[in-house]
């Protein structure tokens, strides 16, 4: 069993989500995943990108502070630093799609010394950490490609995005994007996802993920059942 947990802080987490006003309401904008703590932008920035349609436009800035009385090794006990600088292009309907998240970010995690917002960025998913593209011939049916988030685990990757900044103790356990394709299929109250990836970000495409959920109450309650196989070797992370 692990020993006592060793890091502790007492913080704060000031965030911005950018860019508002526009004039189109994107009703249907459902990236990033907003986990509670704060919601998306309602009215977000838009404008006509011809035969492109409508291109949203919306970001996320946000600061952070800790003090802790016992620190793991490598870590301080105070610290001050930016956390999230980032902005959102998407295009949400049509039968052509895209998303694209560029900047850079930190990733505080429980129990692991605190790594600045330039090191995580260069040492993870690079400043373009999402973004695919996304072709939905039909309402029920669509298959994306590119850096996708992964569909296993259950904590949203970014600190603006969860109510715990820094989330809980197996949450990097889970991949958190994937490289590979994925279909989304949805009837009813049940949506079906399955992916072709590269599982924790090794270039080596020979996992497969999927998820089954199903909707309660207008979405409010949902039941999903979500795994991944990894179909070969993989040495690298």
């Amino acid at each position: 069993m692990p020993g006592p947990l060793r890091h502790a802080p007492a913080g704060v987490l000031l965030t911005a989500l950018l860019l508002s006003g526009g004039s189109a309401h994107a009703g249907a904008m459902t990236i990033p995943v907003m986990g509670g703590s704060l919601v998306a932008n309602p009215n977000p920035f838009s404008f006509d990108a011809g035969p492109l349609g409508t291109i949203y436009v919306t970001g996320a800035a946000s600061g952070f502070a800790s003090w802790q009385s016992n620190p793991v090794p490598g870590d301080r006990d105070a610290r001050a630093d930016f956390d999230n600088g980032q902005i959102f292009v998407q295009k949400t309907d049509g039968w052509f799609q895209f998303y694209a998240d560029a900047g850079a970010y930190s990733l505080p995690s429980l129990g692991t010394a605190f790594s600045s917002i330039g090191t995580t960025t260069s040492d993870t998913f690079g400043a373009l950490p999402q973004a695919f593209l996304k072709i939905a011939p039909t309402a029920n049916f669509s298959i994306q490609a590119g850096k996708l988030a992964a569909i296993v685990g259950d904590e949203n990757p970014f600190t603006f995005q969860n109510f715990n900044i820094e989330r809980g103790l197996l949450w990097n356990q889970t991949p958190l994007f994937t490289r590979g394709v994925q279909a989304n299929y949805t009837t009813g109250p049940l949506t079906l996802q399955l992916s072709w990836n590269d599982g924790y970000y090794s270039e080596r495409f020979n996992w497969l993920t999927w998820q089954a959920s199903y909707s309660l109450n207008d979405g409010i309650d949902s039941f999903s059942f979500n795994g991944g196989a990894n179909l070969g070797r993989t040495g690298t992370s």
